[in-house]
């Protein structure tokens, strides 16, 4: 399933920040809820909420990519779009 996997990156990249779920919920203004079913798998992220986390979580170009390679182009998300300011 691409939500879980993107997910599972999305709980990596923040237990390597160092942050609770509640803490990315503070910096991205994304509501705890909404992290914790999309580290569960349960939630694709609109672009926003993606982009809010990116920020939130002050990843490099790197890590946008590995978040990236979980989500299919078919989901309209490209690196581009992603990362643009």
């Amino acid at each position: 399933m691409v939500q879980k996997h993107l997910g599972q990156r999305v709980r990596d990249l923040r237990e390597k920040k160092g942050l609770s779920p509640q803490r990315l919920a503070e910096r991205s203004g994304v509501p705890l809820s909404t992290i914790r079913v999309l580290e569960c798998g349960r939630y694709k992220p609109s672009l926003t909420v993606f982009r809010r986390l990116v920020d939130a979580l002050g990843l490099s170009k790197r890590d946008v990519t590995f978040l990236l390679a979980a989500v299919p182009l078919e989901h309209g998300v490209l690196p581009c779009e992603a990362v643009a300011a």
